[in-house]
């Protein structure tokens, strides 16, 4: 068979065919009472460049002709709408789109002309439909229609055809058509939060040291990088590294020195007392900086006085 090749001068006269086709013929297909989702919407614009809030995602292969894959549909949601997207792959163009968005499962190819959900005529390899969205946490299923061309080097349309995403269906009677159950997510919202900074005493260093009251040694024959514990817990983000005889002293975002003098007190042992020594007797270091000097001894007490963050949601809003 010998294929037919129209000039881009005549796209414009096979889109109108394409058009006027859909609503004169695609009618006559059976047309179930459909429930639709907003039957009212009627069409729709490109999606929200804020599209990377989503919630959940899915994405379909596009056929035409039953068979031929020319593309995909994906479906996302955030906590106000569904996004659906149309999009062709290689020499494929979209002419027109066509959706139902349904609470039950078609059983038939329901009429494109009809849909609530339609471009109009368009020559492009993307388009998207925004649907809102009355609840989350459950199955809507998706008739997405395409009409969809081929194009040569040269611009020129060499195949036309109907295209559905998803399950593919062959009825015994009636016309193909194709299916997308899609699972509308329901985004978790994040409680406010507030934040307070609390007073504690630190230690940085992984050994543990002797005596009634709690306290750490930072061992330089251990790991080159070593926890900081605020009151007794071990605090995200925060460590003490010694390298090449230096202490570099990284509190993170969840603590800060208090606003004392001498919030940094760093002292040298080659035997640690059995006791947890008093700070503010240390010799090697007292002040404010995070980087010290080391004397060459086998440990260091670096305690540390600072102010922990502690962030609770707000749940009485």
């Amino acid at each position: 068979m010998k294929t037919k090749i129209l000039t881009h001068g005549r796209i414009l006269g096979l889109l109108a065919v394409i058009a006027f086709g859909t609503v004169s013929c695609e009618d006559s297909i059976l047309h179930e009472e459909t429930n639709a989702l907003q039957p009212n919407k009627v069409q729709s614009g490109a999606v929200p460049s804020a599209l990377s809030a989503v919630c959940g995602e899915q994405t379909f292969d596009l056929f035409a002709g039953q068979s031929n894959d020319v593309g995909s549909v994906t479906v996302a949601n955030d906590d106000e709408n569904v996004y659906v997207t149309y999009s062709t792959e290689g020499d494929w163009t979209l002419t027109e789109t066509h959706l139902y968005v349904l609470d039950y499962v078609p059983t038939g190819r329901l009429a494109p002309g009809q849909a609530p959900y339609k471009s109009g005529i368009i020559m492009g390899n993307s388009f998207t439909f925004t649907v809102p969205i009355e609840s989350c946490g459950s199955v809507v299923y998706l008739q997405a229609h395409a009409s969809v061309i081929k194009l040569n080097q040269y611009g020129e349309v060499i195949s036309s055809e109907t295209a559905y995403g998803g399950d593919i269906t062959k009825p015994k009677k009636g016309s193909w058509f194709g299916t997308i159950a899609y699972y509308v997510e329901c985004c978790v919202v994040e409680p406010p939060v507030e934040c307070t900074w609390n007073g504690e005493t630190a230690f940085g260093g992984t050994t543990a040291g002797e005596g009634k009251a709690w306290w750490f040694a930072f061992d330089t024959n251990g790991a080159s990088v070593q926890p900081i514990y605020a009151g007794q817990n071990e605090v995200e983000g925060a460590f003490v590294s010694y390298e090449n005889g230096v202490i570099t002293i990284v509190l993170g975002d969840n603590l800060r020195p208090n606003e004392s003098t001498e919030a940094v007190k760093v002292q040298g042992y080659d035997v640690l007392p059995s006791v947890r020594p008093s700070a503010g007797l240390f010799t090697l270091y007292k002040g404010r900086d995070l980087t010290i000097s080391g004397d060459g001894s086998l440990y260091y007490v670096i305690h540390l006085d600072v102010e922990v963050k502690n962030c609770e949601p707000i749940l009485n809003i």
